[in-house]
């Protein structure tokens, strides 16, 4: 088992390094000239060329790419993903300081629509072709359509403008306040645990649907086996796989696409950060937090993959 565990570390630390020298060669040949953009392109050809000479040499680009590329993968190492070229502040500083806020909207709001999704699944799935069935997938498919910018819309309106009930905008940190910090992030938590319900209910009943024709939940009804037994403990175990696959990457997905729900309610978060920074051009800010998604993207992949020989012992040696 050791040695399957080992082998998917080493691969998840060769994709970490090759995301890492893709993103590095694909920022670098974006056209356009960061020392123009730093210094504004209003001066033209007159502009000060000993402030866009020692500018380069500051920035680094005054060297060759190999050299730029080994001092920038040295830099990971020890943490170092350069200066902001607006704010001069490091990268990694203010990533710390972004990226708690979007996992306090992203995790709550995929744990919310598991608890939802997964027993709606499993209570569809049990009345396949009932009333009830129709009436949950249709509400399924209605929340899975909608952009998450029109339900913030909609949320905000409803309970932040109509009925006066929570804050449609802002931030407020949870150290400071937590009951404002729950009534600021309820509305962002509610609008994306909203894509992941739908996400959820129709992926476990479809798995479930599966799972229930296959010969040992046959078995296990005809040895007398409560129906509560034969679906929770034989059924839906097994139909989780699928379902942990479609979450994880909906959960990578969800730290880089929160950009609208963040927009629409004001949250300065990781999203917005890296809007901002691909507005202004500001390539350490963009390079730095497409790293950092990427990196989301390969660990939560590894747990899935980790997770497998938890749900089915068999996985773990083939």
């Amino acid at each position: 088992m050791w040695r399957w565990v080992l082998r998917r570390l080493l691969w998840a630390a060769f994709l970490a390094w090759g995301v890492a020298s893709l993103i590095f060669l694909v920022i670098n040949a974006i056209p356009g000239d960061p020392v123009v953009i730093i210094l504004g392109e209003a001066g033209g050809p007159g502009h000060d060329d000993a402030a866009a000479r020692e500018l380069r040499e500051q920035l680094g680009l005054d060297r060759p790419l190999p050299i730029r590329y080994a001092r920038w993968l040295g830099g990971l190492l020890t943490g170092n993903l350069g200066r902001s070229l607006y704010t001069n502040v490091p990268v990694t500083r203010e990533l710390a300081e972004k990226f708690p806020r979007t996992l306090y909207l992203v995790v709550p709001a995929v744990v919310l629509g598991i608890l939802a999704g997964v027993p709606l699944g499993v209570f569809t799935a049990t009345r396949r072709g009932t009333a009830w069935d129709g009436v949950t997938n249709a509400l399924g498919l209605l929340g899975y359509s909608l952009p998450v910018y029109i339900t913030g819309s909609l949320l905000a309106y409803l309970l932040g403008v109509r009925w006066r009930l929570l804050p449609v905008s802002g931030y407020v940190d949870p150290a400071v306040d937590p009951l404002g910090f729950a009534r600021h992030g309820l509305l962002p938590i509610l609008c994306l645990a909203g894509t992941v319900l739908p996400i959820a209910m129709r992926m476990t009943r479809t798995t479930m649907l599966d799972v229930l024709g296959e010969d040992y939940i046959r078995t296990a009804r005809a040895k007398g086996l409560s129906p509560r037994n034969v679906i929770y403990r034989h059924g839906l175990r097994n139909a989780l796989i699928p379902v942990i696959v479609v979450i994880g990457l909906q959960l990578g997905y969800m730290f880089g696409g929160t950009v609208l729900t963040e927009l629409v309610f004001s949250w300065p978060g990781l999203s917005t950060y890296l809007f901002f920074g691909i507005f202004k051009r500001d390539y350490p800010v963009v390079q730095g937090v497409i790293l950092v998604l990427s990196l989301i993207y390969i660990l939560i992949n590894l747990l899935i993959d980790l997770s497998y020989g938890l749900l089915d012992p068999r996985i773990r040696y083939s």
